[in-house]
């Protein structure tokens, strides 16, 4: 599969799962925990003070390791998380939990969105970003539309169809590389292939690396 065919399929998958959980999961605490309007309000400012702290903290973290191993921590840890609210869906452990995949998917985000922007020019980039952006902004009403009959079918079904999504893109993503290598900035495409000694010169004009 292309390098980034397999970015955007990963984006779609992941984009599907995220909503299934953020957007989800308010319908599935009303009617199946009984949460107030408060209570789902507390629920929502969890998982988004969570996702910004994993956001600011994506980039020292794939410092420190490398992107892709991140990313598969991440995704590892999701599913994990999501695996154990499938078998004890309690109303703290869906509160702590869902705080807990907040701050995952904020750590997942910026690395995928790197490996979608590495190794192209400006120009190259805008195009891509795109193809990110409706990737990832496709399933939104798709994810939000199945998570009704996802609780009606069972109780546990939101989790398990996001930690069997969690599973889908990690198989994704091994198939990239270790490190989203960018192009410096401000120099010519053909001097920028020389000085990265990762980046194949055949697939660095049209940005899949």
């Amino acid at each position: 599969m292309p390098r980034i065919g397999r970015l955007l399929l990963i984006t779609f998958v992941e984009s599907f799962a995220t909503i299934l959980i953020e957007r989800g999961i308010f319908f599935y605490t009303y009617n199946r925990l009984g949460f107030t309007d408060a209570e789902n309000l507390w629920l929502a400012l969890g998982f988004g003070a969570s996702y910004a702290v994993g956001a600011l903290s994506s980039h020292h973290l794939a410092r420190r390791g490398t992107e892709k191993g991140l990313l598969v921590a991440a995704l590892v840890a999701q599913f994990l998380v999501l695996a154990g609210l499938c078998l004890r869906p309690f109303s703290y452990a869906v509160a702590i939990g869902n705080t807990v995949v907040g701050f995952l998917v904020g750590l997942k985000w910026p690395v995928v969105e790197s490996y979608v922007a590495a190794g192209l020019t400006p120009k190259d980039q805008a195009k891509a970003l795109g193809w990110f952006n409706l990737s990832w902004a496709v399933p939104t009403a798709l994810a939000v539309g199945a998570s009704g009959p996802l609780i009606a079918w069972r109780a546990e079904g939101l989790f398990a169809a996001a930690a069997g999504l969690n599973a889908v893109s990690l198989f994704l993503v091994f198939g990239l590389g270790r490190r989203a290598v960018h192009l410096p900035q401000d120099q010519p495409l053909v001097d920028a292939v020389e000085v990265l000694p990762d980046v194949d010169p055949r697939c660095a004009p049209a940005g899949y690396l």
